[in-house]
Formats: structure tokens, C-alpha cells, sequence
């Protein structure tokens, strides 16, 4: 999962560049299907940082 962030992000600028102006939508679902991946990854890093200072 987090090894596909820098690779989306990469395709989420690419895509918007050369975007067309008259269906932005694939560009919109890409960047939040970006979001939720971004969210997921933030809480999985939370709760291992929250579980080992637990146990230091």
C-alpha cells in the first residue's frame, strides 16, 4: 500500500497536466481514490506508532 503512494502521486500530475478541461472527472475520482489510500496509510502508521510506544 505505501509503496504505490509515490506512484500514484506521480500519475495523479501526469494526469492532471494533460487533463482535458472538458471531463475533469477521471482526474477528480483518481485524486480521491488518491485521498482514501492516503487516509488508510495515515491510520495503519498511527496505529503501529500508538502500539510500539505501548510497549517501550
Amino acid at each position: 500500500m505505501l509503496s504505490e503512494v509515490p506512484k500514484s502521486c506521480g500519475c495523479l500530475v501526469a494526469d492532471s497536466l494533460s487533463a482535458k478541461e472538458d471531463n475533469p472527472q477521471p482526474t477528480v475520482e483518481k485524486f480521491l481514490s488518491l485521498h482514501s489510500s492516503l487516509n488508510r496509510a495515515r491510520l495503519v502508521a498511527d496505529s503501529l506508532s500508538n502500539f510500539w510506544c505501548q510497549y517501550q
